[in-house]
């Protein structure tokens, strides 16, 4: 995203990109190159980002969170008696919101 040839571009692209809502959809062009990366599955390289297009812009607030959704009943009973229990997502939810239920990796 940093391009030190186009500062202000690249502000403007960070600024666009942090604006999307989780699940949209983005198409993403550049050219891969060399690079150091620690926290990734592919170590050696990173994509020079040049274009950004949004695909499909998710609502910004889903019917429940895709994390909420794909743990186990077990997490959730551990958590009912603590300051923070986790919400727990019923069928009835999931079915009514199948586009979204679809997205949880224990479906995929």
């Amino acid at each position: 995203f940093r391009d030190a040839s186009y500062p202000r571009q690249s502000k403007e692209m960070l600024s666009a990109l942090q604006s999307l809502t989780e699940e949209s959809v983005v198409e993403v062009e550049g050219r891969l190159q060399p690079a150091e990366v620690l926290s990734c599955s592919q170590d050696g390289v990173e994509i020079a980002i040049s274009k950004v297009r949004l695909v499909s812009a998710a609502a910004p607030k889903l019917p429940f969170e895709i994390e909420d959704a794909a743990r186990s009943e077990a997490e959730v009973d551990a958590s009912e008696h603590t300051d923070r229990p986790l919400p727990r997502i019923g069928q009835e939810l999931r079915l009514n919101n199948r586009w979204v239920n679809l997205r949880v990796p224990a479906n995929t």
